[in-house]
């Protein structure tokens, strides 16, 4: 899976919106979404690993792609 689709897939696993989300982790929920839906493939890292760190990841989990 991409970045795009595992954030998802853990933001929903723990039961949060897109709205919660981009909260915790200090970012726009606009950008969260199109982030979800793949608009971004390079977003900062600083970025990759507060979103890890909310959905309580490993950021190499949250970056796996299959």
């Amino acid at each position: 899976m991409s970045l795009a689709k595992n954030i998802r897939l853990f933001r929903k696993q723990k039961g949060l919106t897109q709205a919660e989300l981009a909260k915790a982790v200090g970012c726009h929920k606009q950008y969260l979404s199109e982030l979800e839906r793949g608009k971004y493939d390079n977003p900062a890292i600083k970025l990759v690993r507060a979103i890890a760190d909310a959905l309580d990841v490993k950021i190499d989990e949250l970056t796996l792609d299959e």
